[in-house]
Protein backbone atom coordinates (compact mmCIF):
# COMPACT_ATOMS: atom_id res chain seq x y z
CA UNK A 1 0.00 0.00 0.00
CA UNK A 2 3.01 2.31 0.31
CA UNK A 3 4.44 1.52 -2.81
CA UNK A 4 0.85 2.26 -4.38
CA UNK A 5 0.29 5.99 -2.24
CA UNK A 6 4.21 6.95 -3.57
CA UNK A 7 3.41 6.47 -7.03
CA UNK A 8 0.60 7.96 -6.84
CA UNK A 9 2.39 11.04 -5.22
CA UNK A 10 5.11 11.07 -7.63
CA UNK A 11 2.19 11.09 -10.68
CA UNK A 12 0.38 13.81 -9.26
CA UNK A 13 4.13 15.69 -8.02
CA UNK A 14 4.50 15.50 -12.18
CA UNK A 15 1.03 16.64 -12.75
CA UNK A 16 1.09 19.68 -10.25
CA UNK A 17 4.41 21.02 -11.72
CA UNK A 18 3.21 21.69 -15.13
CA UNK A 19 -0.11 23.47 -13.32
CA UNK A 20 -0.60 26.79 -12.27
CA UNK A 21 -3.58 28.83 -11.27
CA UNK A 22 -3.01 32.30 -10.24
CA UNK A 23 -1.72 35.81 -11.55
CA UNK A 24 1.57 34.61 -11.75
CA UNK A 25 3.96 32.90 -13.53
CA UNK A 26 7.41 32.85 -15.62
CA UNK A 27 8.94 36.18 -14.44
CA UNK A 28 11.26 38.76 -15.89
CA UNK A 29 14.92 38.64 -14.03
CA UNK A 30 15.84 42.24 -16.20
CA UNK A 31 14.01 45.35 -16.64
CA UNK A 32 12.35 44.92 -20.44
CA UNK A 33 14.54 46.41 -23.16
CA UNK A 34 12.77 49.24 -25.10
CA UNK A 35 11.72 48.53 -28.71
CA UNK A 36 12.23 50.43 -31.19
CA UNK A 37 10.12 53.07 -32.71
CA UNK A 38 11.29 51.47 -36.17
CA UNK A 39 10.57 48.35 -35.10
CA UNK A 40 7.37 48.77 -33.29
CA UNK A 41 4.67 47.05 -35.61
CA UNK A 42 6.84 44.06 -36.95
CA UNK A 43 7.45 43.06 -33.75
CA UNK A 44 3.48 43.71 -32.46
CA UNK A 45 2.52 41.27 -35.03
CA UNK A 46 5.55 38.73 -34.12
CA UNK A 47 3.82 39.21 -30.28
CA UNK A 48 -0.02 38.51 -31.49
CA UNK A 49 0.88 36.14 -33.98
CA UNK A 50 2.94 33.90 -31.34
CA UNK A 51 -0.02 34.51 -28.97
CA UNK A 52 -2.62 33.59 -31.17
CA UNK A 53 -0.68 30.07 -32.51
CA UNK A 54 -0.52 29.30 -28.29
CA UNK A 55 -3.65 29.74 -27.87
CA UNK A 56 -4.82 27.56 -30.96
CA UNK A 57 -2.57 24.56 -30.43
CA UNK A 58 -2.70 24.68 -26.23
CA UNK A 59 -6.25 25.97 -25.01
CA UNK A 60 -8.24 23.53 -22.90
CA UNK A 61 -11.52 23.75 -25.00
CA UNK A 62 -11.24 23.59 -28.70
CA UNK A 63 -14.90 23.67 -29.10
CA UNK A 64 -14.99 27.40 -27.68
CA UNK A 65 -12.24 28.01 -30.47
CA UNK A 66 -14.33 26.84 -33.06
CA UNK A 67 -17.87 28.62 -31.87
CA UNK A 68 -15.63 31.93 -31.21
CA UNK A 69 -14.47 32.03 -34.96
CA UNK A 70 -10.78 32.13 -33.61
CA UNK A 71 -9.53 32.88 -37.41
CA UNK A 72 -11.91 35.08 -37.99
CA UNK A 73 -11.43 36.87 -34.63
CA UNK A 74 -7.90 37.06 -34.80
CA UNK A 75 -8.26 38.31 -37.90
CA UNK A 76 -9.80 41.03 -36.88
CA UNK A 77 -7.74 41.78 -34.00
CA UNK A 78 -4.55 41.69 -35.91
CA UNK A 79 -4.31 45.37 -37.62
CA UNK A 80 -5.07 46.86 -34.36
CA UNK A 81 -2.04 45.09 -33.06
CA UNK A 82 0.52 46.50 -35.90
CA UNK A 83 -0.83 49.44 -35.13
CA UNK A 84 -0.48 49.61 -31.04
CA UNK A 85 2.02 52.49 -29.91
CA UNK A 86 3.84 50.72 -27.29
CA UNK A 87 3.33 47.53 -25.53
CA UNK A 88 0.60 48.56 -22.99
CA UNK A 89 -1.64 49.14 -26.14
CA UNK A 90 -0.52 46.00 -27.25
CA UNK A 91 -1.30 43.91 -24.71
CA UNK A 92 -4.22 45.94 -22.79
CA UNK A 93 -5.63 47.12 -25.57
CA UNK A 94 -5.73 44.40 -28.36
CA UNK A 95 -4.23 40.86 -27.03
CA UNK A 96 -6.55 40.85 -23.70
CA UNK A 97 -9.69 42.58 -25.20
CA UNK A 98 -9.67 40.01 -27.90
CA UNK A 99 -8.95 37.10 -25.08
CA UNK A 100 -12.22 37.98 -23.11
CA UNK A 101 -14.19 37.80 -26.07
CA UNK A 102 -13.43 33.90 -24.90
CA UNK A 103 -15.57 34.26 -22.46
CA UNK A 104 -12.74 32.13 -19.72
CA UNK A 105 -10.45 32.26 -17.18
CA UNK A 106 -6.49 32.44 -16.73
CA UNK A 107 -6.64 33.47 -20.34
CA UNK A 108 -3.76 36.62 -20.18
CA UNK A 109 -1.04 37.87 -22.03
CA UNK A 110 1.35 39.73 -19.20
CA UNK A 111 3.04 42.80 -20.91
CA UNK A 112 7.64 42.81 -20.06
CA UNK A 113 6.97 45.67 -17.58
CA UNK A 114 4.27 43.84 -15.01
CA UNK A 115 6.57 39.75 -15.77
CA UNK A 116 9.37 42.34 -14.43
CA UNK A 117 7.17 43.40 -11.49
CA UNK A 118 6.07 40.10 -10.70
CA UNK A 119 10.04 38.51 -10.51
CA UNK A 120 10.24 41.41 -7.72
CA UNK A 121 7.57 40.90 -6.35
CA UNK A 122 6.50 44.59 -6.89
CA UNK A 123 3.18 46.36 -8.76
CA UNK A 124 3.39 50.11 -9.18
CA UNK A 125 0.37 50.56 -8.15
CA UNK A 126 -2.00 54.04 -6.16
CA UNK A 127 -2.18 51.55 -3.14
CA UNK A 128 -6.01 50.73 -3.25
CA UNK A 129 -7.55 47.33 -2.53
CA UNK A 130 -11.53 47.76 -3.51
CA UNK A 131 -14.63 44.96 -3.38
CA UNK A 132 -17.97 45.39 -4.70
CA UNK A 133 -20.26 46.02 -1.95
CA UNK A 134 -24.17 47.39 -2.53
CA UNK A 135 -23.24 47.97 -6.16
CA UNK A 136 -20.38 50.23 -5.44
CA UNK A 137 -16.80 49.92 -5.20
CA UNK A 138 -15.73 50.29 -1.62
CA UNK A 139 -11.82 50.78 -0.60
CA UNK A 140 -11.40 47.67 1.63
CA UNK A 141 -7.49 47.50 2.53
CA UNK A 142 -5.11 50.54 1.92
CA UNK A 143 -2.00 49.11 1.12
CA UNK A 144 0.99 50.33 3.23
CA UNK A 145 3.84 52.95 2.03
CA UNK A 146 0.78 53.80 -0.59
CA UNK A 147 -0.07 56.93 -1.86
CA UNK A 148 -3.43 55.95 -1.26
CA UNK A 149 -2.52 55.62 2.79
CA UNK A 150 -0.09 59.16 2.72
CA UNK A 151 -3.31 61.15 1.22
CA UNK A 152 -5.42 59.40 4.42
CA UNK A 153 -7.56 57.28 2.17
CA UNK A 154 -9.80 54.99 4.50
CA UNK A 155 -11.33 52.12 4.61
CA UNK A 156 -15.08 52.07 3.45
CA UNK A 157 -14.29 54.88 0.92
CA UNK A 158 -16.27 54.74 -2.21
CA UNK A 159 -14.34 54.79 -5.83
CA UNK A 160 -16.09 57.22 -7.80
CA UNK A 161 -14.30 57.90 -10.97
CA UNK A 162 -10.62 57.66 -12.14
CA UNK A 163 -9.23 60.34 -14.39
CA UNK A 164 -12.43 62.03 -14.76
CA UNK A 165 -13.70 58.31 -16.02
CA UNK A 166 -16.50 55.92 -13.70
CA UNK A 167 -14.53 53.70 -11.99
CA UNK A 168 -14.82 49.77 -12.67
CA UNK A 169 -13.05 46.98 -12.09
CA UNK A 170 -10.29 46.60 -14.45
CA UNK A 171 -7.66 49.39 -15.59
CA UNK A 172 -4.59 49.68 -17.70
CA UNK A 173 -1.05 49.60 -15.62
CA UNK A 174 -0.37 52.49 -13.98
CA UNK A 175 3.53 54.04 -14.56
CA UNK A 176 6.00 54.60 -12.09
CA UNK A 177 5.67 58.53 -10.52
CA UNK A 178 1.91 58.75 -13.10
CA UNK A 179 -0.61 61.07 -10.85
CA UNK A 180 -3.66 59.90 -10.63
CA UNK A 181 -7.47 62.10 -10.20
CA UNK A 182 -9.33 59.68 -8.03
CA UNK A 183 -12.64 60.90 -6.83
CA UNK A 184 -14.45 59.54 -3.81
CA UNK A 185 -17.32 59.53 -1.29
CA UNK A 186 -16.03 59.32 1.62
CA UNK A 187 -17.48 57.74 5.28
CA UNK A 188 -20.22 60.34 5.22
CA UNK A 189 -20.56 60.07 1.46
CA UNK A 190 -19.12 63.50 0.74
CA UNK A 191 -16.91 63.93 -2.40
CA UNK A 192 -13.09 63.77 -1.76
CA UNK A 193 -11.38 64.62 -4.85
CA UNK A 194 -7.66 63.30 -4.46
CA UNK A 195 -4.49 63.42 -6.36
CA UNK A 196 -2.51 60.00 -6.00
CA UNK A 197 0.57 59.32 -7.43
CA UNK A 198 1.36 55.80 -8.34
CA UNK A 199 4.13 54.05 -7.15
CA UNK A 200 6.64 50.11 -6.80
CA UNK A 201 4.85 48.84 -3.63
CA UNK A 202 5.38 45.35 -1.73
CA UNK A 203 3.05 42.86 -3.27
CA UNK A 204 4.53 39.88 -1.10
CA UNK A 205 1.68 37.95 -0.44
CA UNK A 206 0.03 38.46 3.10
CA UNK A 207 0.30 35.92 5.65
CA UNK A 208 -1.45 36.71 8.94
CA UNK A 209 -1.93 34.68 12.24
CA UNK A 210 -3.73 35.70 15.31
CA UNK A 211 -5.88 34.31 18.17
CA UNK A 212 -9.83 34.52 18.41
CA UNK A 213 -12.35 34.14 20.92
CA UNK A 214 -12.85 30.88 22.69
CA UNK A 215 -9.19 29.99 21.65
CA UNK A 216 -10.07 30.03 17.82
CA UNK A 217 -6.87 30.90 15.56
CA UNK A 218 -7.10 33.04 12.67
CA UNK A 219 -4.93 31.87 10.05
CA UNK A 220 -5.04 34.44 6.54
CA UNK A 221 -2.54 33.62 3.41
CA UNK A 222 -3.15 35.20 -0.19
CA UNK A 223 -1.58 32.68 -2.62
CA UNK A 224 -0.87 29.25 -2.17
CA UNK A 225 3.03 28.75 -2.86
CA UNK A 226 5.64 27.45 -1.28
CA UNK A 227 6.30 29.80 1.47
CA UNK A 228 2.54 29.42 2.32
CA UNK A 229 2.01 25.86 2.45
CA UNK A 230 4.77 25.75 4.84
CA UNK A 231 3.44 28.44 7.15
CA UNK A 232 0.19 26.90 7.15
CA UNK A 233 2.08 23.17 8.20
CA UNK A 234 3.73 25.47 11.18
CA UNK A 235 0.47 27.22 11.87
CA UNK A 236 -1.57 24.11 12.55
CA UNK A 237 0.87 22.08 14.23
CA UNK A 238 2.10 24.75 16.27
CA UNK A 239 -2.00 25.30 17.30
CA UNK A 240 -2.86 21.59 17.22
CA UNK A 241 -5.07 21.72 20.61
CA UNK A 242 -7.04 24.80 19.40
CA UNK A 243 -10.64 23.53 19.32
CA UNK A 244 -11.06 25.39 15.85
CA UNK A 245 -9.57 27.56 12.76
CA UNK A 246 -10.45 29.79 10.55
CA UNK A 247 -9.01 29.68 7.28
CA UNK A 248 -9.46 33.48 5.42
CA UNK A 249 -9.37 33.18 1.64
CA UNK A 250 -11.19 36.06 0.82
CA UNK A 251 -8.11 37.91 -1.15
CA UNK A 252 -6.45 34.56 -2.43
CA UNK A 253 -6.72 34.33 -6.16
CA UNK A 254 -5.37 31.06 -6.45
CA UNK A 255 -1.22 29.70 -6.91
CA UNK A 256 -0.02 26.94 -7.50
CA UNK A 257 -1.82 23.29 -8.09
CA UNK A 258 1.54 21.88 -6.27
CA UNK A 259 1.43 23.91 -3.06
CA UNK A 260 -2.71 23.15 -2.60
CA UNK A 261 -2.25 19.61 -2.68
CA UNK A 262 -0.28 19.91 0.35
CA UNK A 263 -2.29 22.73 1.87
CA UNK A 264 -5.46 20.40 1.58
CA UNK A 265 -3.06 17.21 3.18
CA UNK A 266 -3.12 19.46 6.33
CA UNK A 267 -6.75 18.93 7.11
CA UNK A 268 -6.91 15.06 6.68
CA UNK A 269 -5.58 11.98 8.04
CA UNK A 270 -4.83 9.73 4.88
CA UNK A 271 -4.83 10.87 1.01
CA UNK A 272 -8.40 12.16 0.31
CA UNK A 273 -9.50 12.91 -3.70
CA UNK A 274 -9.57 16.65 -4.84
CA UNK A 275 -11.30 15.99 -8.44
CA UNK A 276 -10.18 15.70 -11.94
CA UNK A 277 -8.28 17.34 -14.38
CA UNK A 278 -9.20 17.22 -18.21
CA UNK A 279 -6.99 17.83 -21.28
CA UNK A 280 -8.89 19.42 -24.06
CA UNK A 281 -8.69 15.53 -25.78
CA UNK A 282 -10.69 14.62 -23.19
CA UNK A 283 -8.52 12.45 -21.02
CA UNK A 284 -8.80 13.46 -17.47
CA UNK A 285 -6.08 12.43 -14.21
CA UNK A 286 -7.36 12.60 -10.77
CA UNK A 287 -5.85 14.35 -8.30
CA UNK A 288 -5.49 13.65 -4.52
CA UNK A 289 -4.02 15.37 -1.50
CA UNK A 290 -0.77 14.87 -0.22
CA UNK A 291 -0.35 14.41 3.79
CA UNK A 292 2.97 14.12 3.82
CA UNK A 293 4.61 15.18 6.77
CA UNK A 294 1.60 17.54 7.33
CA UNK A 295 -0.09 18.53 10.91
CA UNK A 296 -3.40 16.48 10.20
CA UNK A 297 -4.97 19.13 11.78
CA UNK A 298 -8.37 17.60 13.79
CA UNK A 299 -10.21 20.58 14.69
CA UNK A 300 -13.06 22.27 13.32
CA UNK A 301 -12.35 24.41 10.37
CA UNK A 302 -14.29 27.44 8.34
CA UNK A 303 -13.27 28.77 5.28
CA UNK A 304 -14.27 32.87 4.41
CA UNK A 305 -14.33 33.18 0.72
CA UNK A 306 -15.86 35.38 -1.66
CA UNK A 307 -15.46 37.11 -5.21
CA UNK A 308 -12.02 37.59 -5.17
CA UNK A 309 -11.21 33.33 -4.15
CA UNK A 310 -10.39 32.26 -7.45
CA UNK A 311 -8.61 29.11 -8.73
CA UNK A 312 -6.68 27.39 -6.00
CA UNK A 313 -8.56 28.74 -3.46
CA UNK A 314 -11.83 27.66 -5.04
CA UNK A 315 -10.77 23.99 -5.13
CA UNK A 316 -9.67 24.07 -1.81
CA UNK A 317 -12.93 25.19 -0.55
CA UNK A 318 -15.02 22.79 -2.54
CA UNK A 319 -12.72 19.77 -1.57
CA UNK A 320 -13.24 20.93 2.45
CA UNK A 321 -16.73 21.56 1.91
CA UNK A 322 -17.43 18.15 -0.35
CA UNK A 323 -16.01 15.85 2.36
CA UNK A 324 -17.66 17.66 4.90
CA UNK A 325 -14.47 18.71 6.71
CA UNK A 326 -15.09 22.49 7.12
CA UNK A 327 -17.72 25.12 6.80
CA UNK A 328 -17.54 27.60 4.45
CA UNK A 329 -18.42 31.43 4.97
CA UNK A 330 -18.86 34.48 2.77
CA UNK A 331 -20.21 34.80 -0.62
CA UNK A 332 -19.83 32.72 -3.66
CA UNK A 333 -16.45 31.90 -5.37
CA UNK A 334 -15.30 33.42 -8.62
CA UNK A 335 -15.84 30.44 -10.49
CA UNK A 336 -12.10 30.86 -12.25
CA UNK A 337 -10.94 27.55 -12.33
CA UNK A 338 -9.10 26.39 -14.80
CA UNK A 339 -4.91 24.92 -14.58
CA UNK A 340 -2.84 26.60 -16.84
CA UNK A 341 0.55 27.19 -18.29
CA UNK A 342 2.98 30.00 -19.12
CA UNK A 343 5.01 30.47 -22.18
CA UNK A 344 7.13 32.96 -23.19
CA UNK A 345 6.05 36.17 -26.11
CA UNK A 346 8.95 37.95 -27.92
CA UNK A 347 10.04 40.82 -26.41
CA UNK A 348 9.74 38.67 -22.80
CA UNK A 349 6.22 39.31 -22.42
CA UNK A 350 4.06 36.16 -21.26
CA UNK A 351 1.16 34.00 -21.86
CA UNK A 352 -1.09 32.41 -19.44
CA UNK A 353 -2.99 29.54 -21.01
CA UNK A 354 -5.98 27.71 -19.64
CA UNK A 355 -4.74 24.20 -20.37
CA UNK A 356 -6.77 21.18 -18.30
CA UNK A 357 -10.63 21.95 -17.03
CA UNK A 358 -11.54 20.87 -13.63
CA UNK A 359 -13.96 18.65 -12.58
CA UNK A 360 -15.44 18.92 -8.76
CA UNK A 361 -15.68 16.42 -6.41
CA UNK A 362 -19.66 16.37 -7.49
CA UNK A 363 -18.47 16.09 -11.49
CA UNK A 364 -19.52 19.60 -11.62
CA UNK A 365 -17.41 22.34 -13.09
CA UNK A 366 -16.63 25.14 -11.02
CA UNK A 367 -15.68 27.62 -13.96
CA UNK A 368 -17.90 30.13 -14.54
CA UNK A 369 -19.58 28.82 -11.38
CA UNK A 370 -18.10 28.71 -8.32
CA UNK A 371 -18.36 27.49 -4.80
CA UNK A 372 -21.61 28.49 -2.94
CA UNK A 373 -21.08 28.76 1.10
CA UNK A 374 -22.65 26.58 3.34
CA UNK A 375 -23.63 30.38 5.18
CA UNK A 376 -24.21 33.10 2.84
CA UNK A 377 -22.61 36.36 4.48
CA UNK A 378 -23.36 39.31 2.32
CA UNK A 379 -21.14 42.21 3.61
CA UNK A 380 -23.22 45.99 4.27
CA UNK A 381 -20.70 48.88 3.68
CA UNK A 382 -22.08 50.63 7.56
CA UNK A 383 -20.74 47.33 8.86
CA UNK A 384 -16.63 48.03 6.87
CA UNK A 385 -17.32 51.40 7.87
CA UNK A 386 -17.57 50.37 11.64
CA UNK A 387 -14.86 48.25 11.70
CA UNK A 388 -17.18 45.10 11.81
CA UNK A 389 -16.35 41.97 9.68
CA UNK A 390 -19.43 39.90 9.75
CA UNK A 391 -17.61 36.65 7.30
CA UNK A 392 -15.17 36.28 10.70
CA UNK A 393 -18.45 36.88 12.73
CA UNK A 394 -20.10 33.97 11.72
CA UNK A 395 -17.42 31.83 10.80
CA UNK A 396 -16.96 31.81 15.10
CA UNK A 397 -20.48 31.14 15.20
CA UNK A 398 -20.33 28.23 13.16
CA UNK A 399 -16.96 26.84 15.31
CA UNK A 400 -18.89 27.17 18.84
CA UNK A 401 -21.59 24.64 19.12
CA UNK A 402 -23.63 24.03 21.99
CA UNK A 403 -22.15 21.40 24.29
CA UNK A 404 -22.61 18.06 23.38
CA UNK A 405 -24.12 19.15 19.64
CA UNK A 406 -22.58 19.31 16.38
CA UNK A 407 -22.55 22.72 14.84
CA UNK A 408 -25.30 23.35 12.78
CA UNK A 409 -23.41 22.76 9.31
CA UNK A 410 -23.13 18.85 10.14
CA UNK A 411 -19.38 19.13 11.25
CA UNK A 412 -20.03 16.09 14.22
CA UNK A 413 -17.14 13.72 15.20
CA UNK A 414 -19.01 11.09 13.69
CA UNK A 415 -20.03 12.78 9.95
CA UNK A 416 -16.02 13.38 9.97
CA UNK A 417 -15.09 10.32 10.28
CA UNK A 418 -17.80 8.37 8.15
CA UNK A 419 -16.22 11.14 5.41
CA UNK A 420 -12.89 10.07 6.00
CA UNK A 421 -13.70 6.38 6.11
CA UNK A 422 -15.85 6.37 2.57
CA UNK A 423 -13.42 8.59 0.27
CA UNK A 424 -10.15 6.76 1.78
CA UNK A 425 -7.79 5.21 -1.17
CA UNK A 426 -7.49 1.86 -0.46
CA UNK A 427 -5.02 -0.40 -2.47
Amino acid sequence: MRRRRFQLWLVLVAAAALLSGCITGRTLSHPPVPVAASERSAHNLRVFDRACALVKSRFYDEKKLVAANWEALTARYRPKAEKAADDEALYYQVINPMFDELKTSHLVAISPQDAYEDGTEHRTLLGLRHERIENRWVVRDVIPGSSAEAAGVQRGWIVVKINGQPFGARHPPYKEGEEVAVEFADESDQPRMMTLTARSLSMVPRLESRELAGGMWYLRFDEFNRESRRWLSEQLKIHASAPGVVVDLRQNPGGEAFSLTFALGEFFPRVMPMGAFVRRSGKSRDADSIPWRSAKYSGRVAVLVGPSTASCSEIFAHVLQYHKRAALIGQKTAGAVIASAYYALPGDGRLQIPEWDYRGLDGRRLEAEGVTPDVIVTGKLAELRAGRDPELEAALRELSPAPGQADAAGFGKSKREDALAVHEIRP
